[in-house]
This record gives structure tokens, C-alpha cells and sequence, in this order.
């Protein structure tokens, strides 16, 4: 099966359980071992909804929403500034709090990653975050390489998330 044809598949999900199916599936397939997709969107009220698809350990997911790390997330901010994909290692010069944070992701099985800026529809912003368990030269390699691989892949996921969980004014709190 292509890439494309991969991708594509993520365009017949139904319901969100059939999204973090293929998702997880589709990260193993790329060789990375976990995934975590958010965006927000404008709804009509005005209030900001946000959307998170979750592939990342669920003890991690905890800690790092009772820690609020969301205000030191280096990833995070730069998804707010940029549309480029970022190496999580080529984040530098990080205060204390975004270091603590990333070091301890990696005691959960995030050691290194690449994530994916999205713009969507209307005003919607995210990201997707692939990331690997063990750090190694190879890791980084096989990142660098298949960053536009990822890029594709979140540019589909976003599609279908779309279509399946924020048209039609079907929008359900999943955070």
C-alpha cells in the first residue's frame, strides 16, 4: 500500500473510534511509536472547542494536564508561531519548565519526535505529534527523512477529523 493510499483510508473513519484506530496504525506503520493529534476551533457561540486524539500514554496525558505543562510546552508554542514541522530535539535554548517537561516525557516513552503544525478551515489550528520511544542517531535519521511523510499524514488525519467530528455542528468534547 502507498502512502497515499494509506492516508486516504483515514477518509473512510466514520467515528472517532475508527480515527484513533487507524491513526495508531498508520504511526506504527511510519515506525514511530506514538501519536497525539489536538486542534481548537471557533464554534458558533465564540467559544474555542478543542478537539485531542490521544496515542500517547494515558499516565503521561495526566501529568502533564494536572502539571500544566500546556503554558511550557515548547512543541506547543512553536505550533503557535510556525506551519513548519519541528524536530523535538532541535528545540533549543528552553527555560527550565519546557526542559523539565521534555525530560520527562521521555521517562513515558516520548523520547523524540516530530510534530506537524495544522491550519484548517475557518480559523482551526493543531498539530500532530509523532514520537519514538528510544532516541538514537537511526531515530533522528529515519524523523528527518520522513518529515514530509508526517506532514501528509497530519494534513489527511485533520481532513477526517474534520468530517467526522467538527462539521455539521456534530462538535463533542474529546479533550
Amino acid at each position: 500500500m502507498t502512502d497515499l493510499a494509506l492516508f486516504e483510508s483515514l477518509l473512510e473513519c466514520k467515528t472517532v473510534s475508527d480515527l484513533h484506530a487507524k491513526t495508531g496504525a498508520i504511526t506504527q506503520i511510519l515506525g514511530f511509536d506514538h501519536f497525539i493529534y489536538g486542534v481548537q476551533a471557533n464554534t458558533p457561540a465564540g467559544e474555542p472547542y478543542q478537539f485531542v486524539l490521544s496515542g500517547y500514554p494515558e499516565n503521561w496525558r495526566k501529568i502533564y494536564c494536572d502539571a500544566d505543562y500546556e503554558s511550557v510546552d515548547p512543541v506547543l508554542h512553536h505550533c503557535i508561531r510556525s506551519v513548519v514541522p519541528v524536530l523535538w530535539d532541535n528545540l533549543s535554548s528552553l527555560p527550565q519548565a519546557s526542559r523539565r517537561l521534555m525530560e520527562e516525557a521521555k521517562l513515558f516513552g516520548l523520547a523524540n519526535g516530530v510534530t506537524c503544525p495544522l491550519r484548517g478551515l475557518g480559523r482551526e489550528t493543531g498539530l500532530l505529534s509523532v514520537a519514538v520511544e528510544k532516541n538514537s542517531k537511526i531515530a533522528r535519521k529515519h524523523m528527518v527523512s520522513s518529515q514530509g511523510t508526517i506532514q501528509l499524514f497530519a494534513n489527511y488525519l485533520h481532513e477526517s477529523i474534520h468530517r467526522v467530528v467538527l462539521s455539521g455542528g456534530s462538535v463533542i468534547n474529546k479533550k
